[in-house]
């Protein structure tokens, strides 16, 4: 029996990221394509059954953008007309716009809607059918945002600090630190910051009193580092050069080769497709498969902020994150054990990026394990 679908991707993610030139405009380009769909996926709800990503994804994580940038709907009805199509999609623009204070609109991102009567497999078709309008190359080639409005460091702080309120809790991994006299701010991590991550937690106060800031909010109080009445005019320090070398002065014992660098990781699961399709033949309930992935979602943010990583991205079976080479404060968090010949069991501590990266693997498996031992050829 055929049944009628609508599927949606929106755009242009990869040409917006190439705009951006701090860690902080590439995660919120990330964060508000994220929250794009949110509202989307909100708008469309009213007209079908959302069938992925799940109802249930989880946020916020640690800042993590938790909405993928493709989803699924079947119609509870016949396709929707063009016209009612642009009115919802106006009032999810709408709501993204209260939402993140970004008023561009459908002119900067885009927002495409296919519809099919199909009988079987709906997510593989409607995903054929989107990557054939995306390689029909109707993104447009240049992005009309405006994007220094938001970016430019004179008029950033309210854009990014109403962006990092619905991305972090209170006590989140980004610290509330103390600037001008009364007004707390949230950061995100420049690059030196995330390679040093580990000198912030090891020497709190004399690390954020070095970059500038008079205090911080510790969750059980606020720790003042110096008279606020004597420096009330402190900016926010936003020059790469400057903070490394300050940071490399202020800790000259502790500050090492590695902290001069960063990674920035990309990794998506293994034959995700095609297990996908496998459900879809099967008849299976792709709801337990989505509620698997947001399970996974929760478990490697968690992981990534326990290593002293920083989540940018976290949907469906995709990761993006930013963290340092090494954390030697958490190294005992991903002991790795072995065996011995003798049948006795030793351990190495995991505290680099390499022992992160297996147990997100190890966490992937795990969490998947019981939907794929159904579907496993």
């Amino acid at each position: 029996m055929s049944n009628n679908y609508l599927a949606i991707t929106i755009g242009p993610i990869y040409k917006m990221m190439q705009e951006a030139r701090k860690t902080r405009e590439l995660w919120s380009v990330s964060f508000t394509f994220s929250r794009l769909m949110k509202h989307v996926i909100d708008a469309f709800c009213e007209n079908g059954q959302l069938l992925s990503p799940s109802k249930n994804v989880k946020q916020p994580l640690h800042g993590a953008g938790v909405f993928p940038d493709r989803c699924y709907f079947k119609l509870s009805g016949d396709f929707l007309k063009n016209n009612d199509i642009s009115d919802i999609k106006a009032r999810a623009f709408k709501n993204f716009g209260d939402d993140t204070g970004i008023r561009s609109g459908v002119e900067d991102y885009q927002v495409y809607v296919v519809q099919a009567k199909i009988n079987s497999h709906p997510v593989g078709t409607l995903n054929t059918m989107l990557d054939t309008l995306e390689l029909q190359q109707k993104y447009s080639q240049q992005t009309t945002l405006n994007w220094s409005e938001y970016w430019n460091p004179k008029a950033s702080m309210l854009f990014f600090q109403n962006l990092y309120k619905k991305a972090y809790d209170k006590n989140d991994v980004l610290p509330n630190l103390l600037v001008n006299n009364a007004t707390f701010i949230k950061r995100f991590p420049s690059i030196p910051e995330i390679a040093t991550n580990e000198l912030a937690k090891r020497h709190t106060e004399k690390y954020w009193r070095a970059l500038g800031y008079l205090g911080i909010d510790t969750g059980s109080g606020v720790l003042e580092f110096q008279n606020l009445n004597k420096q009330i005019n402190v900016a926010e320090p936003d020059d790469d050069t400057e903070i490394i070398d300050t940071i490399k002065k202020t800790f000259p014992e502790d500050f090492l080769t590695r902290h001069k660098y960063f990674t920035v990781v990309q990794a998506d699961g293994d034959n995700v497709g095609k297990l996908i399709k496998a459900i879809e033949v099967s008849g299976g309930n792709l709801n337990n498969f989505s509620n698997a992935l947001n399970n996974f979602a929760s478990k490697a943010a968690g992981l990534l902020v326990l290593y002293g990583g920083f989540p940018v991205y976290i949907g469906g079976d995709d990761l993006l994150f930013f963290a340092p080479l090494a954390n030697n404060e958490n190294n005992d968090l991903f002991t790795v054990k072995f065996p011995r010949p003798d049948g006795t069991f030793g351990s190495v501590f995991g505290n680099n990026l390499f022992f992160l990266l297996s147990k997100l693997n190890e966490e992937f498996q795990i969490q998947l394990k019981p939907v794929t031992d159904l579907y496993n050829d």
